[in-house]
């Protein structure tokens, strides 16, 4: 079984995790997400194609997630959510991602990001 799971360029901190537990959850569910605290989502894992999901979504806005939610249950699919997680669309999210950096031991994580920031 062929499962594809998608996940935002904006979630440099985002522990492996929460990668490991969306494959697992797609092996007893249709469709995973991990929510985002902006009221979107960061990762959407899927068992097979559901195109239908993405139409008519307000983009963008913090409305992301309900909207999908509401399509998934009209759907009748079984939906599973991993831990929330922050990604970084705007100056709160890059003062965040900064100060998850900053206090990180590991500086392997996210060591791009961290050498374009200077942390």
């Amino acid at each position: 079984m062929h499962h594809a799971i998608i996940i935002g360029t904006d979630i440099p901190t985002l522990p492996a995790e929460n990668l490991q537990m969306a494959f697992k959850q797609l092996s007893y569910h249709d469709i995973v997400l991990g929510p985002s605290l902006d009221g979107g989502y960061y990762l959407i894992g899927l068992k097979k194609p559901h195109r239908e999901i993405f139409i008519n979504i307000d983009w963008g806005s913090n409305r992301v997630l309900n909207q999908t939610v509401c399509k998934i249950n009209k759907m009748h699919l079984k939906a599973s959510f991993i831990p929330r997680w922050y990604d970084v669309d705007d100056q709160d999210g890059l003062s965040r991602l900064i100060k998850d950096l900053k206090g990180k031991q590991d500086k392997s994580i996210a060591r791009w990001t961290r050498k374009y920031l200077g942390v």
